[in-house]
Parts: structure tokens; sequence; C-alpha cells
């Protein structure tokens, strides 16, 4: 049952997407944390003047009356199989990414040109938030470490920040997007930087005090 309730939680997820406006979504994947921070994201979400979709993969039961307040805006995607939100990045109505920094999550995040919200708990999650927020000025921190909590007025602020356009980060991020595309598309990093060797190696050859 598990796999069909998956593949159900997603394509609905898609096709709600499909219905909101371009770069109008706030994807939130967070993992697992206590009920208090739970509800306090719960609050923060339904708070919010913006749409959002919410993978919920914690042991924390989203109860319908949640469901039911924020069923115009909101989609939440529960269970310990949810998909990564990853998967939903590529989707032109996403439109921010809250998520707790793994780098897998930051190098999707940027190649699909969608500004962060990071919570950092553990590993490179904290480097990893540094250069979001202070390095490439891509996103912002809320709070860090598995004691955090997102208050939900800082929520709001960060949401605003990235996708509001006031600091930046969105069109910061759509740049280094542009830029990943385009290197990708002309074969990547370790392409072009054979290609140059091979160039090189041309003109070698041809100086003059090599061909004599």
């Amino acid at each position: 049952m598990q796999p069909r309730q998956l593949n159900d939680q997603t394509l609905g997820a898609q096709q709600w997407l499909d219905s909101q406006n371009a770069g109008s979504v706030l994807c939130v994947s967070v993992g697992d944390f206590e009920s208090e921070q739970m509800a306090e994201l719960g609050f923060g979400l339904e708070g919010l003047e913006r749409p959002f979709l919410w993978i919920n993969n914690s042991k924390v039961e989203i109860l319908e009356e949640f469901r039911e307040r924020v069923r115009d805006r909101g989609f939440v995607i529960s269970g310990d199989s949810a998909p990564p939100g990853t998967v939903f990045l590529p989707h032109p109505s996403i439109g921010g990414f809250m998520t707790r920094g793994g780098w897998n999550s930051i190098l999707a995040s940027i190649a699909t040109g969608v500004p962060i919200i990071t919570w950092p708990v553990e590993g490179d999650h904290f480097s990893n938030s540094v250069l979001v927020a202070e390095v490439l000025k891509v996103g912002v921190e809320i709070c860090r470490g598995y004691q955090g909590f997102p208050h939900r007025d800082k929520l709001k602020r960060a949401v605003e920040q990235i996708m509001g356009g006031g600091g930046g980060q969105a069109e910061r991020v759509r740049e280094l997007g542009d830029s990943a595309r385009k290197s990708v598309s002309e074969g990547g990093f370790s392409t072009q930087s054979i290609e140059a060797f091979v160039d090189e190696i041309h003109k070698l050859s041809s100086a003059p005090e090599l061909s004599a």
C-alpha cells in the first residue's frame, strides 16, 4: 500500500503545483523534529500570504483540521516515504525552498534557480548554510540545530526576503542557475578543461620552433 500512497501523493502534489502561479510556491522539506517545532512551522506556513507545499516526513501527524484550513493554498505530503523536496524544485511554480541544507539539496536548488531558507542541524549543513546566506547570498538561515525553533514571524520575514525580491537572493540564484545550466549544456567544466588543454597542445605543435 505504501508505494501506491506515495505515488498518489506525489501525483496530487504535481497536479496542485500545476494550478499555481509561476514562482509563487514555497516548498518545505526539513525532516523530523519535535511536535512543538513542527506545530510552530505549521502555524508559520498557515500565516503566510503565499501558497506552500509541505513535505512532512516526520513522525508528527499533520491534523486534518490543519489540512482543511489551508486547503485553498497549501498542499501537505505526509509519511516516512515522502519524496524529497528536490523532486519538485524543477516545477515552474516553485519560488522558494526551505531545507536543512544538505549538499544535494543546495546544488539542486541553485541549479533550478530557487532561493533557499536553511535550517542546518548537523555535519555540512552549517557550512552549507553559511555558503548560501553569507557567501553566495542566495538564501537566508532561519534557525539552527535540532533544538532550533522556526518562529512564525521569522519564517514570514525569511519567505518575503527570498521570494519578495527585496533581498536580491532570487535574482542572484537565477543567475547562478543560468550559469550552471549553460556549463552543463556546453559539456561541463571537465569537458571545457580538456578542450582547453587540446587547444594548447595544438598551439604548441604549430609554434615555429617546434615545426622547423
